[in-house]
């Protein structure tokens, strides 16, 4: 393998994926229909990669000259918000694989947590301006975000008397007469003066809001409305990068960008999403570190 080899990778049409760059990157006329989300260069069954030009898989490729490749490498193109998600570390994997092929669920099943059993930290570098969440701010920064909103008024006294790591359990379980009180009255407010330009990008409230209208608009009442006031709101310049380690709870929010990662598909989500969300799972995983986290 002393020359280069060309390869073609695997597009994943998600619904919160953009409709124009990534085709443009390939020189593919993009379908107005269709969103372009990701773009997968590497040996995940997923998305297998295969040389230019032939049928022949890069896996095979790679094993015929006594090689592989245990990274995948992606070009994504968020246009509307991703989950707020984690992924695990590689002994949370291997146990989370195994025991769900124990009860016979199958690899696509809608309600699996591990797709094979590897851990996936990845490194993110920004193509265009990105905004991302990141990790749990300190308990001050949320309390002095939640405090402009009267429906929160019980959040902040529970930040103020519990850890941080109890209120987030008591957001993830709340039942919906909790999440009502608290969410109703805050996106009645919020959304009218995110539509009409009134909310700022550099403020977590726009992005609440964006997310909500995302999510069923003042009728969201979903957990990680609240979860995304207690994350860090980072915004990554072009040419910058920023690294996910496992157990870190993030969520992509906007912007073009491409990740190497670990070669896995596995993903917990705690909210903003319609897909499987699994509290138990998700909460032992998680790292909850207010003002950020140690790497390890």
């Amino acid at each position: 393998m002393s020359a280069f080899t060309l390869i073609q990778g695997v597009p994943q049409h998600y619904d919160w994926g953009g409709y124009g760059f990534i085709p443009q990157l390939l020189g593919t006329v993009p379908e107005p229909s269709q969103p372009w989300a990701e773009y997968w260069l590497g040996v995940h069954p997923k998305g297998m990669a295969r040389l230019e030009g032939t049928a022949q898989p890069l896996a095979a490729r790679l094993a015929a000259a006594g090689a592989s490749l245990p990274f995948l490498l992606k070009v994504l193109d968020v246009r509307a918000s991703l989950s707020i998600q984690v992924h695990p570390d590689k002994a949370r994997a291997v146990a989370g694989f195994a025991a769900e092929n124990g009860r016979g669920l199958a690899l696509e099943a809608g309600d699996r947590n591990y797709r094979d059993d590897n851990h996936k930290p990845e490194v993110m570098v920004a193509l265009t301006p990105c905004v991302l969440l990141y990790g749990f701010s300190a308990v001050s920064d949320i309390i002095a975000r939640c405090r402009p909103f009267p429906s929160l008024d019980g959040l902040v006294t529970a930040l103020q008397q519990q850890p941080l790591a109890v209120v987030y359990r008591q957001v993830l379980q709340a039942g919906a007469a909790g999440l009502d009180s608290w969410l109703a009255p805050l996106l009645a407010d919020l959304l009218p003066r995110w539509r009409s330009g009134q909310l700022r990008g550099e403020d977590h409230a726009f992005w609440l809001a964006r997310a909500a209208a995302e999510n069923g608009a003042e009728a969201c009442r979903d957990p990680g409305l609240l979860a995304l006031l207690m994350m860090n709101l980072v915004h990554v310049a072009p040419g910058e990068a920023i690294f996910q380690p496992a157990r870190l709870p993030h969520a992509y929010l906007h912007g073009c960008n491409v990740e190497l990662m670990a070669n896995s598909d596995n993903v917990l989500r705690g909210g903003l999403t319609r897909k499987h969300v699994d509290v138990a799972e998700l909460l032992a995983v998680h790292r909850i570190r207010p003002g950020g986290i140690v790497l390890e």
